[in-house]
């Protein structure tokens, strides 16, 4: 995406569902490229909708995406999806799941071999490619799904709270591998997280959603930690808790408003 400004952009998207039901409304903002924006807002905001239109799975019913600056029409093929829970495939192993995007994409047999094996070692796998879904932690399988994904070599990447399953201490080494990964890579990241901890300790720019149905951007806030970042050292930092508070200030009512 040389040259382009923004790698996505949302114009006054909204999106109403079958029922009337309206998940999101009028969403403006835009995603730099090379950056990493995450969107927080209470259960149920629409949050992964917002995702599923840049992805292309869902169309805006008004409004529209734009990808490197062209109007997006059917599926996203500049991004690669992480998805909640991982799709690995039980009965394929490590290595093979890795390379299943490449397999997808036409790619030989030697060199998927050769990129597969060159990617697991990247995300700390050297010793288990032969190893099935069933027989790893889930820090691995999560690892196994960003190498999956990686492989590709998308411009955008797209998390759908991705890390969420994982208990508190694999979560912080899932995050100093994924900025490890995109520090330097030139890719653009658009992550959804309820976490307002995992999105300021990650990102370049946090959006805000208020509470739904017609869910709206609340606030956007710039982090502006130095890169590259270590998540434990950052979390320690004076600056870190000023941008905390400062979003949690805004968030937390809609948070409030979004379970009653």
């Amino acid at each position: 995406m040389d040259g382009v400004r923004d790698a996505i952009a949302l114009e006054s998207v909204t999106v109403t569902f079958g029922g009337g039901y309206t998940a999101v409304a009028d969403i403006t903002f835009a995603v730099p490229a090379g950056s990493f924006v995450s969107v927080v807002g209470p259960t149920g905001c629409g949050k992964s909708t917002v995702l599923n239109c840049v992805a292309g799975l869902c169309a805006p019913t008004t409004g529209q995406v734009l990808v490197a600056d062209r109007p997006l029409r059917g599926l996203n093929r500049a991004a690669g999806y992480l998805f909640q829970q991982d799709t690995l495939l039980p009965w394929k192993s490590v290595q093979d799941n890795i390379a299943l995007g490449l397999q997808i994409n036409g790619v030989g047999q030697k060199e998927r071999a050769r990129l597969s094996t060159e990617w697991a070692a990247r995300v700390g796998l050297e010793g288990f490619t032969n190893s099935y879904p069933h027989e790893l932690s889930g820090g691995m399988r999560k690892r196994t799904a960003l190498a999956q994904v990686w492989i590709t070599e998308p411009d955008i990447l797209l998390m759908d709270e991705p890390f969420g399953a994982l208990d508190v201490q694999t979560r912080q080494i899932m995050h100093s591998e994924l900025l490890r990964l995109w520090t330097g890579s030139g890719k653009t990241v658009l992550f959804v997280t309820h976490d307002l901890d995992e999105a300021v300790t990650l990102s370049d720019e946090v959006i805000v959603l208020s509470a739904g149905p017609a869910s709206h951007v609340l606030g956007r806030y710039p982090v502006g930690l130095p890169r590259p970042r270590d998540p434990i050292d950052t979390r320690m930092s004076t600056e870190y808790g000023e941008i905390y508070q400062s979003i949690w200030s805004a968030l937390r009512a809609e948070v409030l408003r979004g379970y009653a």
